[in-house]
């Protein structure tokens, strides 16, 4: 009796599985190709148009010149410190989570669907990159500004910022294109 308890139980899972397998794809099939691009351009620009991007990135590399080390008399520093603080974490926020990418799944063809988990992947290496940079910008450049500094350290100090910028680059590039890509066709 157990076991035709056990076998019942594997053919139910069993049937369960086919039967969501043919819902994902019945769905997939259900999505016309118009709609689908429809939806995967609005997926990418509807949180932010790349200008948005680009005027997040602007602003938090603007923060990020605050020098909190020559100036921590100032009571402004504090205050330009803390808003550099808060704005290099929202642009983590801004990151697509795996809820919500699979949220657009069936609203898109499986082709559709894969370009924009390419997408994402790219927005998000872009977005921890400018997170990345814009951190070792705002520790580097005072010091690289101080003319106590050595210039084994300064060297130091260029090779991680370097580093970090052409991390940045490659991975806001990859994005552009992928954007670009995406909203052109």
């Amino acid at each position: 009796m157990k076991k035709v308890k056990t076998i019942l139980l594997i053919l139910t899972t069993l049937c369960f599985s086919i039967g969501m397998l043919l819902v994902v794809n019945a769905n997939a099939a259900k999505v016309s190709t118009d709609k689908s691009k429809t939806e995967l351009q609005a997926a990418v620009s509807q949180p932010m148009t790349k200008d948005n991007y680009q005027n997040l990135e602007n602003n938090l590399l603007d923060a990020a010149k605050v020098d909190d080390i020559h100036n921590s008399s100032d009571p402004g520093t504090q205050g330009s410190l803390t808003s550099f603080h808060n704005q290099l974490e929202n642009i983590l926020d801004k990151k697509v989570s795996k809820k919500e990418l699979k949220k657009e799944k069936k609203y898109m063809t499986s082709a559709d669907y894969k370009t924009y988990k390419g997408y994402v992947k790219k927005l998000n290496a872009y977005l921890n990159s400018l997170h990345d940079y814009a951190s070792e910008y705002q520790t580097a450049t005072p010091v690289l500004n101080d003319n106590n500094t050595t210039e084994s350290e300064k060297s130091d100090y260029h090779e991680e910022l370097n580093e970090a910028q052409t991390k940045f680059n490659d991975n806001k590039q990859a994005w552009s294109d992928a954007y670009d890509n995406i909203m052109n066709n």
